[in-house]
């Protein structure tokens, strides 16, 4: 069995349904990843057109395994075997918080693996805030996009310098996402030790 190229893992205070959700509807993976296209089925498409990472070919694959709400793979061509899983655990505003473990097995040069880590971990810190009612407002000029910043990480720079920001747009959640976030309020968990900080 091959060893995965990237490991991380990432907590969320909220249940892994509202998670789930996060990773399989199309609208939602825009709000924290890129463009999507998904089947949510075994044997399914799942083609991704990234916003944030300019220097990249979409991702185009079929879904591998789809095991609601705990585990769901993307086998790619271009991107090896993404693997997600997600553990409920105690804790989180609504008493169960998920942790995220998320393993990627891909031919990545060994110099190239803690730059795809670190861009893995922002990506799982912009599904948090999206989640939370925070999705990611993409912004393009003259069609590049800009780098994604969640507002944790956007307040670590001047205004001058943010490329992007994030409003909370809970109104805008698709389906059972904003029924969920009704009352809701985002948890300041800035300094959680599983989120990490824009430099």
């Amino acid at each position: 069995m091959t060893d995965p190229t990237v490991a991380l893992s990432h907590l969320v205070e909220l249940p892994r349904s509202i998670v789930w959700d996060a990773l399989v509807d199309p609208d939602l993976v825009a709000g924290w990843l890129g463009e999507a296209r998904i089947d949510p089925r075994v044997g399914g498409a799942f083609d991704l057109a990234w916003v944030a990472i300019v220097d990249s070919a979409p991702l185009s694959g079929r879904i591998t395994v789809f095991d609601e709400p705990a585990r769901f793979a993307v086998e790619s061509d271009t991107f090896g075997l993404l693997e997600f899983a997600l553990e409920e655990v105690a804790g989180g505003s609504r008493g169960t918080s998920t942790v995220i473990t998320l393993e990627i097995t891909a031919p990545i040069e060994p110099a190239f693996v803690p730059r795809a880590t670190e861009r893995w971990q922002l990506a799982l810190a912009q599904l948090s805030d999206l989640v939370r009612g925070h999705p990611v407002l993409w912004r393009r000029d003259e069609g590049v996009a800009d780098a994604a910043l969640s507002p944790e990480h956007a307040s670590d720079r001047a205004s001058d310098e943010a490329e992007l920001t994030v409003a909370a747009l809970p109104g805008r959640l698709p389906g059972r996402l904003a029924h969920d976030h009704q009352g809701l309020g985002t948890p300041d968990d800035s300094s959680h030790p599983h989120r990490p900080r824009s430099r």
